[in-house]
């Protein structure tokens, strides 16, 4: 039988650390792969959308250790910025990180029509494969192609924000029917 000490300590979770990419491996990255160091040692992102490049900037950093350059990405990534306009099952499995991403909630206002046309998103990773689904005021929540989620995302119409799981909650009281 093992001692409460042994129960405790195989219980013990450590914290998720950061993931490290060295530069010359930065080429089979799914992310970083996109970034380029310019002559002043700067990450830039000439490939990526402007918020995805917002959203990369705020992500990855440029770390020195022992004399050599790493890409650093925390442990978990929001790698919903980062699907291509249209995703297929393979960059629906892509992690960045050390593990799957999280639920992600997002608030999508239209931005013609406004509050009255007001939708939340919730990203899931349901069997190792993102998936996107949405209420509005005229519908509980059904199941969206990445490709509805990443049209919102980069289009013009729509304003799509990250929210936290208790504005969701708040905002999805106000608008299921």
């Amino acid at each position: 039988m093992k001692s409460d000490d042994d129960l405790i300590a195989e219980a013990a979770v450590s914290p998720l650390k950061p993931v490290h990419i060295a530069i010359e491996q930065a080429c089979l990255h799914p992310l970083v792969r996109h970034a380029v160091i310019d002559e002043r040692g700067y990450v830039q992102w000439p490939h990526l959308t402007e918020r995805q490049k917002q959203v990369a900037a705020d992500t990855v950093r440029l770390i020195h250790v022992d004399g050599r350059q790493y890409f650093s990405l925390p442990p978990r990534v929001n790698a919903d910025w980062f699907l291509p306009e249209n995703p297929t099952p393979d960059d629906l499995r892509t992690i960045f990180g050390s593990t799957p991403d999280l639920q992600r909630w997002y608030l999508s206002i239209h931005l013609t029509a406004g509050a009255r046309d007001t939708l939340l998103v919730t990203a899931v990773t349901l069997h190792g494969q993102r998936a996107f689904f949405a209420c509005s005021t005229t519908s509980s929540w059904v199941r969206i192609p990445a490709r509805t989620f990443t049209s919102w995302r980069n289009g013009t119409d729509f304003a799509l924000t990250p929210v936290d799981w208790l504005a969701a909650a708040e905002v999805e009281s106000r608008i299921v029917v």
